[in-house]
């Protein structure tokens, strides 16, 4: 009886310490990280890479470090540079528009 209540306490202490670790890590960022592959999709599309390569360059770059979280389980980080991504795509696509008018 005594070995099967340690073995009960260890596997129990080992079950609690694998629930803490994986509450740490969160879920994966799904979401996030479609919004941004669209949004950059997007932008290169609408020729940012030639009205706004700055915007455009920073926001793949965003995204390949967010893929690279991504893949290492970091999932707090991949979604901040997922969604920085998206915004500076946003942002390249928008000056694009405004570059594409202003030239007619």
């Amino acid at each position: 009886m005594r070995q099967s209540t340690r073995r009960l306490i260890s596997q129990t202490g080992v079950s609690l310490c694998f629930l803490i670790l994986m509450a740490c890590v969160g879920p994966a960022p799904l979401e996030d990280y479609s919004l941004a592959k669209t949004a950059v999709d997007s932008a290169r599309n609408a020729q940012a890479g030639r009205f706004a390569p700055g915007f455009l360059g920073q926001a793949e770059e965003r995204y390949r470090q967010g893929l690279a979280d991504y893949e290492e389980r970091r999932y707090k980080e991949a979604r901040e540079n997922f969604l920085r991504a998206r915004l500076l795509a946003e942002k390249a696509e928008n000056f694009t528009a405004l570059k594409k008018a202003e030239t007619g």
